[in-house]
């Protein structure tokens, strides 16, 4: 609703905001609940963009974020897409006054970006892995019997939130980015060609024009172009 109605739904904002922000930091609360409450903030925040409430509220709330983040182990958890979600909404809203928080939030990114979703080839009935899973079963006769052909599509859900990020990051925050464009670089340029994600080959392909924008000299434009699409 809060998305939906835009700016006319902030006058329910004080309402919501008195307590949805305390689920980010309640340690007994469900993670779907957790999940739909940072959205929910992301969408009630993005709301009154334009009013001085946001320009006192989106800090303590971003840093409450950050802190939840940050004490999650890495893995392809639905919170962790959640919490990249609201991150793109705060950086189209922010823009270059969302690269303060760009050194808490690059590393996650790229860790997600390099999530393993690889498939494998697994007796039907015995994969242990957690996650959402996608599988099709085969069967390989005297080679092997039936077997699953399993892929971790939370893992690759994650990958396509985080690279879609990236390139957000990079086309909003403008200079702020510039110091973190040689970590970013081998990333990009292996992920453009990633083949299990149309997706994110396209995402990673549209980091090129805003990153050359970035380099302040030719040779740096340059060196950007060749290491991105090579000789």
């Amino acid at each position: 609703l809060a998305d939906l109605g835009g700016g006319a739904f902030k006058e329910h904002y004080a309402l919501l905001m008195a307590d949805l922000p305390k689920l980010i930091s309640e340690t007994q609360v469900e993670q779907v609940i957790k999940e739909r409450a940072i959205t929910c903030i992301g969408h009630l925040l993005s709301s009154i963009k334009d009013e001085p409430e946001f320009k006192t509220d989106c800090p303590r709330v971003i840093d409450s974020v950050m802190l939840l983040q940050e004490s999650l182990p890495d893995s392809d958890d639905s919170l962790h897409t959640a919490i990249l979600e609201f991150y793109e909404r705060m950086a189209e809203v922010l823009q270059g006054d969302f690269g303060c928080y760009l050194g808490r939030v690059m590393p996650v990114v790229l860790r997600s970006i390099e999530l393993d979703v690889s498939m494998q080839l697994v007796d039907v009935g015995t994969d242990s892995r957690k996650g959402k899973l996608t599988s099709a079963t085969i069967d390989l006769k005297m080679f092997g019997g039936v077997k699953n052909i399993v892929m971790n599509t939370s893992a690759l859900e994650l990958k396509i939130k985080a690279s879609g990020l990236l390139q957000c990051l990079i086309e909003h925050t403008g200079p702020h980015f510039r110091g973190f464009v040689e970590t970013s670089l081998p990333v990009i340029q292996k992920y453009m060609s990633f083949k299990n994600s149309k997706e994110i080959r396209h995402k990673m392909a549209a980091t090129i024009l805003p990153l050359s924008r970035l380099a302040s000299t030719p040779a740096e434009k340059e060196l950007v172009m060749g290491q991105l699409l090579g000789p």
